[in-house]
């Protein structure tokens, strides 16, 4: 490249284009500084912070054409988000005029800006005497390239205009990526500042070769006293142009242009605690986990015993006091040998950036100090949340009530809420069986929401349990978990993982928004290296927003009838039930009693006589639903009653019935022993899908089925139909079966071009099964995929009408032209666009779900004329579930602000595993749409495709089954179904449902699928774990990787490391092959 002599330029100086940097701090009222208000998005004037000032223009348009970029070779740039407090980045032109003749920046703050901020601002490009001819760019003699063109220092006093939620270039348009202005959020307000640079850009179409950086304007920034958040937009100017003199051009943060989206920010330097916390990766709403210190740790004879104590309803203000109360019981002959308290905080907002709450705390009026794990609930500017840590000494522990007084010392102004606190004791009994116990404190905020790329494995909280288990000896094992979580932000979308087994949804909330799990964890503990993951799991787009605080481990052995080594309370001293029937008893005549749900039966002979302690005669029974109760080791317990007045019994058994579809032959009643807080099993009859005992006494029955078995197998090649016992699962290779019947069991797969496979297999002896099928050598792998669920990514079929647009994905322009199979996307929302040289596509771009291991079908096409109205949706009896849009993801939860085109659509609602769809109509922009429920007649839907073995999409959710397959249970009304498998391109078709009561089977589909070439790419490094990359763009893999499938071509791969990147853009992909590439990253 020619590098030109620097030469400053006082005419540009004055004609500068704009970048926008926001900065995100705490919120606070507007001080001397910020005292303008931003008249209007256009037609404003806008005073410079370094002098004079610019006219914004905007009438219409403007996102195409500018670019934020990290590679001046990527003019098309991208979404970068980064905590690095200084860095590189670049404005690039894509213009058809190709040139801009000005670049200026804009710096706005959310909130109180620090006294002491600070950001450095280098800016280097090309200057030039504007043209004064329409559209015609400079010369190479003419132009001048001019290194630190302004190279200086802003800080607080420089911020002019007053907060605002929005930026100048079209109406109600976001600051930053990922920002939802239906909300319009007060703690998106931000102050602002606008810079002039005096530089320029050069894009390709000005036609000029060897240019410094590609033309581009290069912006090196450094930030001091940065804490929160800060975001980097472009503006353009021009002097001649056909929008005139004046600002018509900025990056887009939307999606709709079509070019793509770029943007830049930086996540500051605000500490997030002591330990624990939130990684640093995160991306729009959704938040990344981390992990919970677990060294606390012991073996003991004896059991550990948890009392929960729900806070104050309302938040603490600087001075207040609150008091929780724990009503202590110690088991009999049992000595508190150790104790802690854990104290969760939310909520916390501070009076001043960087002061912290750190209540003071005593228990039984006696002072305590804390250790403290801090975390942000949220992004940016988000309240904090704490969890205390707590050692009472064990003297202070004796049976009966105790009381934590918390004082809330802080700055005034402060406030936070203390929803819960947990106090943990283990309790020494040399009568007791010997326990080994693992205790994991902290604080962790964790959202998994995969319309921002943040997935389940991204929101993940991990504990590491270390030590060794005597797994030979284990007779009991459970699992406590404890999260926090808002009013609506939990209880519907978050896993438990232990080792290989996992639980979806256990965290129920229990008092003051606390959020707990009891599990049986004896069949899943390893003998060493024992790992928890606890996640916000997405249903639809986002999970729960949880704050996980204590993951606790209890092994205990032999004894096998003694108590399970932990007992959890909750603050009312008892286990938590509810009153759900009562009844008189009339001994003359039978009394049969049946719970309104129809899950238990009573029955009371004639003759039948209930006496209490003292001999008296008891003549009402009261039936209560009890919940909290840990189950008999190794077994499921749903549904737990107690038979009150306590110690009533009667001269002749009474029964209890209970229905137990699915596990009849295995269910069994048992009968809590208070004393010995355990469950004894008593003898049950099974008839019909019910089990019966009969009893004498009353008191807390439930009923219990062994755990259910996993059964895990795979195949080479994957895909092979599932065959269990002759029946087909509707599932293929790799698949995890469960739950599965305990015994014995004829396991075949089946797949075209291949010999049966068939094995017999013993349930829950045998966990696992890997069959190398025989048949065509070429469509196996050499290191096939073993379980199900291990790759992050997805991909897409894009088409379009007419055939051979460029497509672009996420704004990177790629080599590839419609229609073609993309693979290697990491699952969440993606932008896809198609563009062709005259050719005007109406709705160029779109928004698309991808799902991992799935290939999602995108059309676009020239002939889509409808006009794009914003709406929002809203239902009170959906709220919170998972919907999709006209049959498609990505999937969204209600209350949502969607784009609808055309004047009619439908909305899908999945509630359980049932498909419902509404009609909704739309006349205006703005509008609010309600989803009323209905009571829809459901379907049989039979699909089949050929091949066989397709994954089955029910308006963009997956159903989890695969062709051919019968589908129940799908509403009247319209639908789309669509049919993915690996090696095929995907098939899909727009239906209208109607019921026939007559037929089991409503609509049949059947999908001819097409084959494409393909083969696999391996991708290693040294060290491993490296980042990779595909077009450009993060995979979420890591080295050692193979991608399947991939259609045959060249790629462009790139492996990041933590110190440095490589590149090779000439991996090719051959059919039927795996082609290897190594990457050195030492």
């Amino acid at each position: 490249m020619r590098e030109c002599t620097p030469i400053w330029n006082s005419t540009l100086q004055k004609q500068t284009a704009i970048i926008l940097l926001l900065l995100i701090a705490a919120p606070a009222a507007a001080g001397d500084f910020g005292g303008i208000t931003l008249p209007n998005y256009k037609h404003i004037d806008i005073q410079m912070a370094n002098g004079g000032s610019k006219y914004v223009k905007f009438d219409g348009g403007g996102l195409n054409a500018l670019h934020i970029t990290t590679d001046p070779t990527d003019h098309y740039g991208q979404v970068t988000e980064t905590d690095s407090q200084s860095g590189t980045f670049y404005f690039s032109d894509t213009g058809g005029r190709g040139f801009f003749d000005d670049l200026i920046l804009m710096v706005a703050v959310q909130g109180e800006v620090p006294d002491n901020f600070k950001v450095h601002i280098k800016a280097s490009g090309y200057q030039w005497e504007p043209i004064p001819v329409l559209n015609k760019p400079p010369t190479m003699d003419e132009a001048t390239h001019n290194e630190g063109a302004i190279d200086r220092n802003f800080t607080k006093d420089d911020f002019i205009y007053a907060p605002q939620t929005w930026r100048p270039c079209k109406e109600n348009y976001p600051i930053y990526y990922g920002q939802d202005m239906s909300k319009n959020n007060p703690e998106d307000r931000f102050y602002i500042m606008f810079i002039d640079l005096g530089v320029g850009a050069l894009g390709p179409n000005s036609f000029l070769d060897g240019l410094t950086d590609e033309g581009c304007a290069k912006i090196e920034y450094s930030f001091e006293n940065m804490e929160t958040f800060a975001a980097f937009n472009a503006y353009g100017w021009c002097n001649q142009s056909n929008q005139g003199q004046g600002i018509s051009w900025s990056n887009d943060l939307t999606g709709f242009a079509e070019t793509g989206v770029s943007g830049y920010s930086v996540k500051g330097t605000k500490r997030s605690g002591d330990t624990g916390g939130s990684g640093d990766d995160r991306s729009g709403s959704g938040i990344q986990g981390s992990n919970l210190n677990a060294s606390t740790t012991g073996s003991i004879n004896g059991t550990l015993l948890a009392f929960t104590a729900p806070g104050p309803a309302e938040p603490l203000a600087t001075g207040a006091t609150a008091e929780l109360r724990f009503p202590v019981a110690i088991p009999e002959n049992a000595t508190v040998d150790r104790g802690l308290l854990f104290v969760y905080m939310t909520d916390a907002k501070e009076a001043a950036a960087g002061a912290d709450i750190t209540p003071t705390f005593r228990f039984d009026g006696k002072p305590v100090m804390p250790a403290v794990t801090r975390d942000l609930q949220g992004t940016g500017s988000a309240p904090m949340a704490g969890t205390f840590s707590l050692a009472i000494p064990p003297e202070m522990l004796a049976a009966g009530d105790h009381t934590l007084t918390v004082q809330m010392d802080a700055e005034p102004g402060a406030t936070c809420r203390i929803p819960a606190a947990l106090l943990v004791l283990v309790a020494a009994d040399p009568g007791k069986p010997r326990i080994d116990y693992w205790i994991a404190d902290g604080c962790d905020d964790v959202l998994a929401d995969l319309w921002e790329g943040t997935t389940a494995d991204d929101a993940t909280t991990e504990v590491k349990f270390d030590g060794a288990i005597d797994r030979a000896r284990a007779s009991a094992a459970h699992l406590y978990v404890v999260s926090t979580a808002g009013s609506g932000q939990g209880g519907t979308g978050n896993r438990v993982a232990l080792n290989a087994w996992d639980w979806l949804n256990p965290l129920q909330e229990g008092p003051a928004g606390v959020w707990t799990a009891t599990l049986d964890a004896l069949p899943f503990i390893r003998a060493s290296d024992n790992t928890v993951e606890v996640q916000s799991y997405p249903v639809g787009a986002a999970g729960d927003h949880l704050q996980n605080r204590n993951a606790i481990l209890v092994v205990r052995y032999e004894a096998e009838s003694a108590s399970p080594g932990i007992e959890v309370s909750s603050g009312a001293g008892a286990v938590p039930e509810e009153e759900i029937g009562s009844f008189a008893l009339a001994p003359e005549e039978e009394v049969r009693y049946t719970a309104e749900d129809g899950s238990l039966v009573l029955t009371f002979p004639a003759g039948c006589r209930a006496t209490n302690s003292t001999g008296g005669a008891v003549a009402e029974v009261t039936v209560h639903a009890v919940r909290g109760l840990l189950p008999p080791p190794g077994m499921a317990m749903e549904r737990v009653y107690r038979i009150a007045p306590d110690n009533t019994t009667t001269g002749t058994p009474f029964t209890l019935a209970a229905a137990t579809p699915g596990t009849a032959r295995n269910a069994t009643w048992y009968r809590y022993d208070a004393a010995g807080a355990a469950w004894q099993p008593i003898e049950t009859t099974l008839a019909n899908g019910t089990a019966t005992v009969s009893v004498k006494a009353f008191g807390t029955y439930g009923v219990a089925a062994p755990l259910p078995a996993s059964f895990t197998v795979g195949s080479n090649p994957a895909g092979a139909r599932i065959l269990l016992d002759g029946a087909y699962l509707g599932r293929v290779t790799p698949a995890t079966i469960s739950p599965i019947e305990p015994g014995n069991h004829t396991l075949r797969l089946e797949l075209e071009q291949f010999t049966p496979y068939e094995a017999d297999i013993t349930v829950p002896d045998n966990t696992t099964l890997f069959a190398d099928l025989d048949g065509l050598a070429r469509l196996k792998f050499d290191e096939p995929q073993r379980e199900p669920g291990l790759d992050r990514t997805g991909g897409v079929y894009v088409m379009s009408r007419p055939s051979g647009a460029a497509i672009s994905i996420d704004g990177k322009r790629m080599t590839l032209t419609t229609p073609r199979v993309i693979l290697g996307i990491r699952e969440g929302s993606h932008t896809v666009q198609a563009v062709k040289e005259g050719q005007s596509f109406d709705t160029p771009t779109k928004t698309v779900w991808v799902e991992k291991g799935c290939i999602i079908p995108v059309m676009i096409d020239a002939q889509d004329r409808a006009i794009v109205r914003k709406v929002s949706l809203e239902s009170d009896a959906c709220k919170g579930q998972g919907c999709t849009l006209n049959g498609r993801g990505p999937v969204f939860r209600l209350p949502r602000t969607v784009e609808v085109a055309g004047g009619s659509a439908f909305v899908t609602v999945q509630d359980g595993d049932c498909y419902i769809s509404h009609r909704i109509t739309v006349t205006g922009a703005g509008e609010t749409v309600r989803i009323a429920p209905r009571d829809p007649a459901f379907c049989g839907l039979l699909v089949e495709s050929n091949p066989a073995g397709a994954e089955i999409l029910i308006d963009g959710f997956r159903t989890g089954f695969c062709t051919p397959y019968l589908i129940r249970n799908v509403s009247d009304g319209p639908h789309v179904v669509t049919v993915t498998r690996p090696g095929y391109l995907p098939g899909g078709e727009e239906i209208l449902l109607t019921d026939d009561r007559n037929a089991d089977i409503d609509k049949h589909l059947t999908f001819r699928l097409e084959a494409y070439p393909y083969g696999s790419l391996n991708v290693t490094s040294e060290p491993a774990g490296g980042e990779i990359y595909l077009y450009n763009k993060n995979t979420g893999e890591v080295t050692p990787h193979t991608f399947r499938y991939m259609p045959i071509g060249t790629y462009e791969v790139k492996v990041v490391g933590n110190a440095t990147f490589r590149t090779a853009d000439d991996v090719t992909v051959r059919p039927y092959e795996v082609t290897k590439r190594a990457f050195d990253l030492i």
